[in-house]
């Protein structure tokens, strides 16, 4: 991701990032590096780019978003996980729904996977695509933990399709037997 940072002087110039996941970035191109040599490291835009400030996160999440590569949902979905501010993780959810489509086959991925059952349903149920009324519906129905099958619940009922309320139905029915 190229992101542009405060440098000396005033300026301001373009570096790109490598990210591996939310924690762990790293410059990969500066142009301060011609400039400085192996002391680029400690320009203040290099220190800028790397630093875990609120502006920063939010940007690169608008970035990540953005740029509507699957690659990116691991990522943002990690920030929506780990980060430490409530409205970073806020802003890492938005961009996964932003992100649409593109982020279901990872989103269903987690499900298959049982990973943070919670979360991903809550984004799939925001996400509001019927493409995922069935993966939602096998957790809603057969899952062991009762929040899983709540939030499964409460994700399909944010999806509109007419297949919704027989199957809403049907799981509460299924749990009062």
């Amino acid at each position: 991701i190229e992101m542009r940072v405060p440098c000396t002087g005033g300026r301001f110039h373009k570096v790109r990032l490598r990210l591996h996941s939310w924690s762990k970035r790293e410059v990969v191109n500066n142009p301060c590096e011609k400039k400085f040599g192996p002391f680029y490291r400690e320009q203040p835009c290099n220190q800028y780019a790397l630093a875990r400030n609120r502006r920063m996160d939010i940007h690169l999440i608008r970035r990540l978003a953005r740029s509507q590569n699957p690659k990116a949902v691991p990522i943002l979905f990690d920030a929506a996980r780990n980060a430490e501010r409530h409205d970073i993780r806020a802003h890492a959810i938005r961009g996964i729904t932003q992100m649409g489509q593109i982020a279901i086959p990872t989103l269903e991925k987690y499900l298959r996977q049982n990973r943070h059952l919670l979360l991903t349903c809550r984004i799939l149920g925001l996400i509001q695509s019927p493409q995922v009324i069935p993966a939602l519906a096998e957790k809603a129905l057969h899952h062991k933990n009762p929040r899983v099958r709540r939030e499964a619940c409460q994700a399909l009922s944010h999806i509109e399709h007419p297949d919704i309320i027989p199957l809403l139905s049907r799981i509460f029915l299924d749990a009062n037997e």
